[in-house]
């Protein structure tokens, strides 16, 4: 058996800072044509780019183009095409048009005692009932100059098919003197402005509406439910027709609707005048069996109330 042999010690220097060379290795040769091969890899790269980027993002359920295209509501798009353009009419004893299968015409603007009024015909052309206490319409008042006056909404009537009725809008009498022209448009609860409701003592929620000799008090939940309407009329005694005429109807009102469900109503009368207060149960009063435009039931939200009060003449707040 040889003998193993002892490892070899190396010693690379033993001096201390001195460099050392291990071995040599042979400098590859450069040339221009590696430069021109990877440069033309570079632009093929950033050519297809984008496509590659589209690939990358479909494999993983991505899509950044960038392009949404809308959802085109096709029963909402036919209902705009169908949908009459509004116009503008100058007011004149002849006027006639027709609008949503209605025929407008005997257009008048009078006056009679000291109230101001413009009335006009609408015929049913159409094969339905017409209830304008659900399709809501408004006769705009405006100047020569187009200037908006007031906006007025139809007085609630059923007209049916082939039948006509008669619309009686009371003005003010600036509006009666500048009024002349008109517009007829049909508008629907998307149309009304938002509306804020203030907070009473009792921590409910209300819209008061008032004119000359009326206040209404709308009181809603904190859905925005109505919950309670009071009614409160003033009228002074000047000893006027007008006057006659109106403690007669409130009368005949109070008669009628006191004591129905939900409701209740008096009238007091002084030698000044007198008051009649109305509290309406919403939840449980049939609205339907009460002839008043202004009582609204638990479905009707505050922006649409607010909206047509204040197209009768109230200030609504």
């Amino acid at each position: 058996m040889g003998k193993k042999k002892k490892n070899e010690e190396i010693i690379l220097n033993n001096e201390e800072l001195q460099s050392t060379t291990l071995g040599y290795l042979e400098d590859e040769k450069k040339g221009p044509a590696g430069l021109i091969i990877l440069f033309l890899i570079f632009i093929l790269f950033a050519f297809f780019l984008p496509t590659i980027t589209k690939y990358v993002n479909k494999l993983f359920g991505k899509d950044t183009t960038g392009i949404v295209q809308p959802n085109v509501d096709q029963n909402k798009e036919k209902e705009n095409n169908d949908t009459q353009e509004i116009k503008m009419y100058d007011l004149s004893d002849d006027l006639a048009f027709e609008y949503n299968n209605i025929n407008f015409s005997e257009f008048k603007k009078y006056q009679d005692n000291n109230k101001y009024y413009v009335s006009f015909k609408l015929e049913n052309n159409s094969k339905d009932l017409i209830d304008l206490s659900k399709t809501k319409y408004y006769i705009e008042t405006y100047s020569e100059d187009k200037t908006l006056l007031e906006r007025h909404i139809f007085n609630y009537s059923k007209i049916n098919t082939k039948s006509y009725s008669t619309q009686i809008i009371e003005l003010n009498s600036e509006e009666y003197e500048k009024m002349n022209k008109l517009v007829i448009s049909l508008k629907s609860i998307e149309d009304y402005s938002d509306v804020t409701l203030k907070i009473n003592t009792s921590e409910e929620y209300v819209l008061t509406c008032n004119n000359v000799n009326n206040i209404l008090i709308y009181t809603f939940n904190k859905n925005s439910k109505l919950i309670r309407i009071n009614d409160t009329v003033n009228y002074n005694n000047d000893n006027s027709i007008e006057y006659a005429n109106s403690l007669n109807y409130y009368r005949n009102q109070v008669a009628t609707i006191n004591n129905k469900d939900g409701i209740s109503s008096s009238l007091v009368e002084i030698t000044t005048g007198f008051t009649v207060k109305t509290d309406v149960n919403v939840k449980n009063a049939d609205l339907s069996t009460i002839s008043n435009d202004k009582y609204y039931g638990t479905e009707n939200v505050p922006k649409e109330i607010k909206f047509e009060m204040e197209s009768r003449g109230y200030n609504c707040q």
